[in-house]
């Protein structure tokens, strides 16, 4: 059965996806730390787990798919 993720572990995959898969300012901005020594440990952490992987993977592929098919639209445009 697959595991339920954390609401702070969905934000913190939504801000490393949108701000180009950096982890630490992920963690920065998600999670209760000012520290970036801390917040690279929880950035670490989290990008150990499956679960967190998956779906940073599944949105990422999405994404690709979408600027694939908008290039292709461009290049029929052109």
């Amino acid at each position: 059965m697959a595991r339920r993720l954390t609401t702070k572990q969905e934000d913190f995959i939504g801000e490393y996806v949108k701000n180009g898969q950096n982890g630490t300012q992920a963690a920065l901005k998600v999670y209760e730390t000012e520290s970036p020594d801390s917040a690279h440990v929880i950035a670490s952490e989290n990008l150990r787990k499956l679960p967190i992987t998956q779906r940073i993977d599944q949105i990422l592929s999405k994404e690709r798919l979408t600027l694939d098919q908008n290039l292709k639209n461009l290049v029929k445009i052109a």
